[in-house]
């Protein structure tokens, strides 16, 4: 995807924060996961913020650790 992910939190409430560098990235992203994992994961870009994703519904199995690696799958 060619994108720049510039921080990758994880809240304790079961989300995963994504900031990148501008709102663009943000879409092509969220567009991304959208597409490739709607049935399983929600992603929505938040407003009045740093371009910044939030990812809901993540499988136990997945942590922040591993969290950037399968995004990129």
């Amino acid at each position: 995807m060619k994108v720049g992910i510039s921080a990758l939190r994880a809240p304790k409430d079961g989300r995963i924060l994504i900031e990148t560098g501008s709102k663009e990235e943000t879409e092509k992203i969220s567009t991304s996961i959208t597409e490739t994992c709607g049935k399983e994961l929600e992603a929505k870009v938040q407003e009045l913020r740093n371009p910044r994703l939030a990812i809901y519904n993540i499988p136990e199995d997945i942590t922040i650790e591993n969290a950037t690696k399968t995004i990129r799958e």
